[in-house]
């Protein structure tokens, strides 16, 4: 159930928030201790016009409320709101249990959620925390934690997983980290999933508007058979994964959805473990996971064997299968020329690096890599029979006499001092947000023949959706023409502030 929160503090500003909330939810909470003065006339008012299932909240401080009276009045106050007979009223866990008893007996028809709220961690014993907050009195049980850690929000989506079938329970993981498991909520059986009306409304910190609930992840579509699909990575704030994946599955109408995880190293070994146990069916690999995700794997296939990295992952009978899809992108080169004795010099070496290198050299290209760390740079040369140098050898561009470049660095630590390039020479970006990049910038200055990180992004993408879904051919042409309508509607307003890469 979808729940807009109303955090108005009067009647009228209320009204206006129900009348937006209503095509967009199931149903509202009216956050009554937000409220300057409670006036039980005006919040009838509100039941009389609007037929939407409410959620009367009157939270204390001790639970991160703003009811700024005494406990005995605000007892009474809601004895008073249940007159009104909400279809459900949110009361704090450790209620007292006569207070419960009246309300049950008074007032049988509505339904009781029992919250418990913890604003600095994710408990371990959050099995024992959902034994202590039972009560006959109690229809629905909501577990609210903090979640410090992209792990926490795992853990309590494993535990919602489970207990769900057996409890009328919504877990909530507040915090950035554990925003993504609101998206997630009805898939592991919460039964409420609360939403703000905007980025700006939040109740609590973490949660997610309802049009972005709507619009990008379709959330009343989900539920319990739903398959997740998930980017994996560090940084993945800029990506556009969530927004280009999620209406490939609407264009082929599966029941599926695709969020962002931001899972640093020292997380991932955990991070699959729980996966393993949650309804997760895919995943894109990006920075820095691609080479460190290979032992963590049922299989790999025989090319990602071959490079050492991975991008994609997908899951079949049980087992987590990698792939690689990176290497690819150089077909976007190919379709202006041949590789064949051409020499490719790639910026960077880590995981793209590998795969755009071994695909070229599978075409005849002569590949020279170039990076900040030449250790790094060494090993892939080592792997692939290769050069490769390092920045700090001042090496001029020019003297390589190279007929393709390609960048796989993050835009903002592009080396100046290789610049500028030889023109009429082909360069080539994957970072794609934005989309006139630095370095497409200079090298267009320079004459050459640019092609924007968008391509490599569609064709691995694409690669990617026919491996988790296996979409016809028409499908297929829909959702790579919807990709490129949207990396076109970004050009119009880039912005070299952020940069995502594949």
């Amino acid at each position: 159930m979808l729940i807009a929160v109303i955090n108005a503090k009067e009647y009228n500003p209320a009204r206006q928030q129900i009348n937006l909330a209503i095509p967009q939810s199931d149903g509202i909470e009216l956050r009554l201790d937000y409220w300057n003065k409670l006036d039980i006339h005006l919040i009838a008012e509100l039941r009389r016009e609007f037929k939407i299932p409410m959620i009367f909240t009157l939270r204390k401080k001790s639970q991160g409320g703003y009811y700024a009276h005494s406990e005995k009045q605000r007892l009474d106050d809601l004895l008073s709101l249940c007159q009104l007979q909400p279809e459900y009223m949110d009361l704090e866990y450790d209620t007292p249990d006569d207070f419960l008893q009246i309300i049950q007996k008074d007032f049988p028809n509505i339904k009781l959620i029992s919250s418990y709220h913890d604003f600095d961690k994710t408990p371990d014993n959050l099995e024992k925390i959902l034994i202590s907050i039972q009560h006959p009195a109690f229809s629905i049980y909501k577990i609210a934690v903090k979640a410090n850690s992209v792990i926490d929000g795992l853990k309590l989506l494993k535990f919602s997983y489970t207990y769900s079938k057996r409890y009328l329970l919504t877990a909530i993981s507040m915090g950035e980290y554990g925003s993504y498991t609101r998206i997630l909520s009805p898939i592991v059986g919460s039964q409420i999933n609360y939403a703000s009306l905007s980025d700006t409304e939040t109740t609590a910190p973490g949660q997610i508007s309802l049009e972005s609930l709507n619009k990008i992840y379709h959330i009343r579509q989900l539920n319990t058979d739903t398959k997740i699909y998930a980017l994996l990575g560090d940084p993945v704030d800029k990506s556009a994964g969530h927004i280009l994946h999620n209406q490939a599955i609407q264009i082929l109408n599966k029941n599926a959805v695709y969020i962002k995880l931001q899972i640093k190293s020292n997380e991932l070994k955990q991070a699959i473990q729980y996966c393993h146990d949650l309804p997760f069916s895919g995943f894109s690999i990006t920075m820095p996971l691609k080479e460190v995700i290979i032992d963590l794997l049922d299989k790999i296939d025989s090319t990602a064997h071959k490079i050492k990295a991975i991008n994609s992952i997908v899951k079949d009978h049980s087992q987590f299968i990698g792939f690689n899809t990176d290497g690819l992108a150089i077909n976007s080169i190919l379709d202006k020329t041949q590789l064949s004795n051409k020499i490719v010099v790639i910026l960077g070496a880590g995981g793209a690096a590998r795969a755009i290198a071994y695909e070229a050299i599978q075409h005849g290209g002569k590949i020279i890599i170039l990076n900040r760390s030449l250790d790094k740079a060494k090993k892939l040369s080592q792997d692939l029979g290769c050069e490769a140098y390092s920045f700090d050898n001042r090496l001029s561009i020019q003297s390589l006499k190279y007929d393709i470049m390609i960048n796989t660095l993050p835009f903002n630590i592009l080396p100046p001092d290789y610049l500028p390039f030889i023109s009429n020479t082909i360069a080539m970006d994957i970072v794609y947000h934005p989309i006139h990049t630095p370095f497409l910038g200079i090298a267009q200055k320079s004459n050459c023949i640019c092609i924007p990180g968008y391509e490599m992004f569609i064709r691995q993408a694409l690669l990617q959706i026919q491996r988790w879904f296996e979409p016809s051919k028409q499908e297929i042409e829909n959702i790579k023409n919807k990709m490129r309508e949207y990396f076109l509607g970004l050009s119009y307003m880039d912005s070299p502030v952020c940069a995502s890469r594949i």
